[in-house]
């Protein structure tokens, strides 16, 4: 299993921008990562595609899409040419994910579809976690994860792998949040 690990995805100005933008967003308490488990977490679903985003006012969540993809070059990576949604899932102290894979119950098949991740908070401290963490699909054993730092995306294959996001300290008063962004394989 491979997770990709990018930093400084945006030049700094858009990186504030875009932490500004997810720190003013209303957060709905609904979402499970898992379908069948019973834990919520915060989350805002911004857009299926470039259209919904900028008529939401999302805009700046399809331009990180976008800036990277073009940064990168996700397309001769992974294949990747679109998204088939964007979303920002927020949790604090105590609101644990479950061990989920992504889409589970899409028509896709799973070695199609990729996760990115994009961490937006910059002040967010190394000591609070809220990393993302991918495991083995078989052992259960962790194979891939990522500390939580400010304008970085991880890549990974979820709806291959299964994954969650880190403990958040109890020490922490903050939002995690992140920017998810679900692909597919053209």
């Amino acid at each position: 299993m491979k997770i990709d690990i990018y930093d400084n995805i945006l030049e700094n100005h858009n990186a504030m921008l875009v932490d500004n933008e997810v720190r003013n967003l209303t957060w709905k308490y609904d979402y499970k990562s898992a379908t069948n488990k019973p834990n919520l977490h915060w989350h805002n679903l911004l857009g299926h595609n470039s259209e919904e985003c900028v008529a939401g006012g999302y805009e700046w969540a399809d331009s990180i899409f976008n800036y990277a993809t073009n940064k990168l070059d996700f397309k001769s990576k992974y294949g990747i040419t679109g998204y088939e949604r964007i979303y920002c899932n927020g949790q604090t102290f105590g609101l644990e994910t479950h061990l989920h894979y992504d889409d589970s119950d899409s028509p896709i098949p799973a070695e199609q579809r990729y996760t990115f991740v994009y961490y937006p908070r910059l002040d967010w401290k190394a000591e609070w976690g809220g990393g993302t963490i991918i495991y083995n699909k078989d052992t259960l054993e962790i194979e891939g994860q990522s500390k939580y730092k400010g304008n970085r995306m991880v890549a990974f294959h979820g709806g291959v792998h299964p994954h969650g996001a880190a403990p958040i300290s109890r020490h922490c008063y903050e939002l995690r949040t992140i920017v998810v962004f679900k692909c597919i394989v053209s």
